[in-house]
């Protein structure tokens, strides 16, 4: 199985931290990384899917909180990590 990692946030250089670190632990992941919380939302709209989500807390737009939000509306029970 693949497991299906979001990570949004909108610093580009702390997307890319997180990626190497996350494909470092898990070698069968699929990181699909979104630099605004609208991005992510929208493709969830269009029909992503994915089993854990890493947000930033503070971004420009919408925030991580509110992103979490709406992801819950949708997806009651994947995990949301906050990252800082």
């Amino acid at each position: 199985m693949i497991l299906r990692i979001a990570i949004c946030d909108d610093a580009q250089a702390d997307r890319q931290r997180l990626i190497s670190l996350i494909e470092k632990e898990y070698l069968s992941c699929e990181c699909q990384s979104y630099a605004s919380g609208e991005a992510l939302l929208m493709d969830l709209e269009d029909g992503g899917s994915f089993d854990i989500f890493f947000l930033d807390i503070f971004m420009s737009g919408i925030s991580g909180m509110e992103t979490a939000r709406r992801i819950r509306e949708g997806n009651p029970s994947a995990p949301i990590i906050f990252v800082s």
